[in-house]
């Protein structure tokens, strides 16, 4: 994540290098694969953004929950 400080420039904050990052490619082929369907099935940009952004907080109530 780069951070901008006026007058100084951009700097690196963070980067994506944890341990999940190995897991990254199997992760992104599988949503590439589910975004090939949306635009398969004809769901607009908006429409992909809304089911994947509802699904997302969905999902994340019930692994709180311990139900996923």
């Amino acid at each position: 994540m780069n951070v901008r400080r006026h007058g100084l420039g951009t700097f690196v904050q963070r980067t994506l290098a944890d341990p999940s990052l190995e897991s990254h490619d199997m992760l992104r082929q599988g949503l590439e694969n589910w975004l090939h369907d949306a635009y398969a099935a004809d769901l607009k940009e908006e429409s992909i953004q809304a089911l994947f952004d509802r699904t997302l907080q969905e999902f994340k109530k019930k692994y709180e929950e311990g139900i996923a």
